[in-house]
Formats: C-alpha cells, sequence, structure tokens
C-alpha cells in the first residue's frame, strides 16, 4: 500500500509539475499586425537627412532663448564648431540669429522638400529599437522657430508666421503611425512653433493672415486623433511582446529591464509569481489594458 501512495504521490506530482509547466510556457494566440507600407518618397526620410545637417544644433537653442547669455558647463565640452563662438551676457544679435541660420539653410530647405510628400514613421516591434531622430526633430522644430523669430525682428512678419507654422507641421506629422513617444515629441515640436506665432499675429497683412489660416485649417484636418496614436502605441508594443516572448529565458530579461539603479534588485516576492505567468496570460492583459485606454481616448471631451 505505500508503495502504492509513492507512485500515485509521484504520478500526481509529475503531473502537477507537467500541467504548470504547460501553462506557464503558453504563448500568446494573437499575431503580429504587418507593417504599414512606407511612402516612397516619405516626409520621415528628408526630416531625418535635415537633422543630420545641422549646424551649431546647440547655438539654436540658445538663440531662440532671447535672453542674456550665462557661461555654462556646456561650453566646456563644445567643439569647435557648435556654439563655441557665441557670446555670452548679452542676447544674440539679429545678425548673429542670421549666421545660424545661414548655416543651416541646407537642412531648413531639406525639411521643406519633406513638406511636400506623406509622412508614415516605422512602428518599433521590438523592445530594444533605438529612435535618435525624435531629438533631431526637437532640434529642426527649433530651427524653424528661430527663422520665424528673426524674421519678425527684421519685421517680416508674412515670412516669420509661415516658419512657425512650419515648426507645427513637423509636430503634426510626428505622430502618425507612430509609437506614444512619437506622439509627444510631435506636440512639444507644435508646442515649439506656437510660442512666438501668436506675436506675429497683428502685424500680418490680410493676404498673409488669410494663408496662414488656411494652412492651420490644412494641419488641423489632418492631425491624427489621441485614439489613433494609442491604436498605433498597443499594435507596436503588442508586436514586441511577441518578440520578446520569443526568448525563452523571457522572465530574466523582464527582471533585467525593470531593474535600475534606484531599483538594483527585485525581490523574491516579484520573482516568484514570473513563473506562473504564462507569455499568453501577460499578452491577453497588456492588450485588454491597452483596449480600455483605447476606449478611454475615444470618449468626449466633458462640457
Amino acid at each position: 500500500m505505500k508503495r502504492n501512495l509513492a507512485i500515485r504521490l509521484a504520478v500526481g506530482t509529475a503531473l502537477t509539475a507537467a500541467a504548470v509547466a504547460w501553462h506557464a510556457n503558453r504563448m500568446p494566440d494573437a499575431k503580429p499586425v504587418p507593417p504599414a507600407l512606407m511612402p516612397s518618397p516619405n516626409a520621415r526620410d528628408f526630416y531625418t537627412a535635415a537633422g543630420a545637417k545641422l549646424v551649431d544644433e546647440s547655438a539654436v537653442g540658445f538663440a531662440i532663448a532671447n535672453k542674456p547669455i550665462e557661461p555654462l558647463k556646456s561650453f566646456a565640452t563644445a567643439t569647435k564648431t557648435d556654439a563655441a563662438w557665441i557670446p555670452t551676457g548679452r542676447v544674440l544679435t539679429v545678425a548673429e540669429k542670421d549666421r545660424i541660420l545661414t548655416e543651416n539653410s541646407t537642412a531648413l530647405a531639406t525639411i521643406r522638400q519633406g513638406f511636400r510628400y506623406p509622412y508614415l514613421a516605422p512602428l518599433p516591434t521590438s523592445f530594444t529599437t533605438l529612435l535618435p531622430y525624435y531629438s533631431k526633430d526637437r532640434s529642426l522644430a527649433k530651427l524653424l522657430s528661430l527663422e520665424g523669430q528673426t524674421r519678425a525682428e527684421e519685421g517680416r512678419y508674412g515670412e516669420a508666421i509661415n516658419a512657425y507654422i512650419d515648426a507645427i507641421k513637423i509636430g503634426t506629422d510626428l505622430p502618425h503611425d507612430a509609437p506614444l513617444i512619437g506622439a509627444l515629441v510631435g506636440y512639444a515640436c507644435q508646442a515649439i512653433g506656437r510660442r512666438y506665432a501668436g506675436e506675429c499675429v497683428s502685424h500680418l497683412s490680410a493676404p498673409d493672415a488669410l494663408m496662414a489660416a488656411h494652412r492651420m485649417e490644412k494641419l488641423d484636418a489632418t492631425t491624427q486623433s489621441a485614439a489613433k496614436t494609442m491604436e498605433d502605441e498597443a499594435r507596436g508594443t503588442e508586436a514586441s511582446l511577441l518578440t520578446f516572448f520569443k526568448d525563452r529565458d523571457w522572465r530574466n530579461s523582464l527582471v533585467t529591464m525593470i531593474q535600475s539603479d534606484e531599483n538594483p534588485g527585485l525581490s523574491p516576492g516579484y520573482r516568484l509569481p514570473l513563473l506562473f505567468e504564462s507569455p499568453k496570460d501577460a499578452y491577453d492583459s497588456y492588450a485588454a489594458y491597452m483596449n480600455l485606454s483605447i476606449a478611454i481616448t475615444r470618449l468626449p471631451w466633458p462640457a
């Protein structure tokens, strides 16, 4: 009898372990959504090329501040061609701002070449994908805003408002088919373009004001909704999860991703549940959360 009991316990234990292992390794039923077909030519390629052609990038940021520039630690590490010439203790003159714009004339022309074409960003489908062009996009918006500021100081308000709207256009383009970070950078670029645009309005001629209004109406019509942004974020992150779960060691990889200098180690209390969490359960929970987020963003704004 003892032998039979031992056999039953061994078989029961083996079956339980097999059931737990089966549950813990169930893969999601979902399949990744095929990537969108990129337009050709694509404005994204022109923005990336323009970012690579930026000259004195930090000088653009200092110039657009339009306030006395104090000596900063960054000057100590500046390259010979990057902001080293900027005087400290005073606001840059119009001529000095024009110098920055002249140095960046190729970048400005490349941006505006891109305006002729549709914009679509390749959606990342891996958590390890880097998106370095977004920091350059902010600099491009600052460059266009600097152009607007400089033309306004010269009394050329029609050109100024056009430059400001160009910066806003970059911001309305970036969210299209992009993850959430693309939308956030886009909102920042729009804010950069709007910051000084209002100062031009009262100085515009009737034709310039009409042109600006038509351009803004067109941008409003092509602005991506928050719900579409969340749908794109869900598509990208869910595809990234499917890629992530292909690694048999995904649990340790997840722990490594969560750990940081402020949180150097996770206690066993956090690690243990991962042993029983299946990729399917994790994916389904995340997908349900994203579906709820999308539904919330579709709700009308409260009156």
